[in-house]
């Protein structure tokens, strides 16, 4: 592979600028999103970013949340073969923090409306990761706090291409104490299954800076 020349993503230069992810679809061109502040008025908002397989600029810097007041933090993006792109967040609902959704076209034009991923809405949802099959499906992990705040379980769950969550949510992880969280998402095999690892505090100590991979 070539290594292209580091470029400046973000046109928005003011404040800080971060926490990007970055999806390729079956033509090898690629979207980048990210955080950042003064993002269409947020306090921080996501924006994205289109481009060529050769480092080519596609678009211009865009706004990927539609609701612009307050805090929209910690964007994944993913991408179909077709070029499709959905992309996921964390978002703030007024008293704490859910998993907010939007897809877009090829042409990061927005198709639908966004949409709130978790199906419980109490506690703080945090570290989502997309990602969307070959058939279209998206597939969304994430951690939450317990309502005591003393430890995270994962959840996940699917969404369509008309931009709403079917079935309901989904506890991953067996293990139940202390942090469940941070979790990396493929989907693997002809039957698409889904696969899920994350970082664990519970063999080693009570703390989650001292912790174990799970899958």
């Amino acid at each position: 592979f070539t290594i292209l020349d580091n470029v400046v993503v973000n046109e928005n230069t003011t404040g800080f600028q971060g926490h990007s992810s970055v999806a390729s679809d079956s033509a090898s061109d690629f979207v980048i999103v990210w955080q950042g502040e003064n993002i269409s008025g947020d306090t921080y908002g996501v924006a994205g970013r289109l481009y060529e397989d050769d480092g080519t600029t596609i678009s211009s810097e865009f706004t990927v949340n539609p609701t612009t007041s307050d805090v929209h933090r910690s964007p994944s993006v993913a991408k179909s073969p077709d070029g499709s792109i959905s992309v996921a967040w964390v978002g703030y609902n007024g008293t704490d923090f859910d998993i907010y959704a939007q897809r877009f076209t090829a042409a990061a034009v927005a198709s639908g409306s966004e949409f709130v991923v978790n199906s419980t809405t109490s506690g703080h949802q945090d570290n989502v990761q997309v990602e969307i099959s070959s058939e279209g499906t998206e597939a969304f992990v994430w951690d939450r706090y317990t309502s005591d705040a003393l430890r995270t379980d994962l959840y996940a769950q699917l969404s369509s291409s008309n931009n709403s969550a079917f079935g309901t949510e989904t506890q991953v992880n067996n293990t139940t104490s202390l942090y469940q969280q941070l979790p990396a998402i493929a989907w693997v095999g002809t039957d698409e299954d889904l696969s899920a690892a994350w970082q664990s505090g519970d063999r080693n100590t009570t703390s989650s800076e001292d912790s174990d991979d799970y899958a």
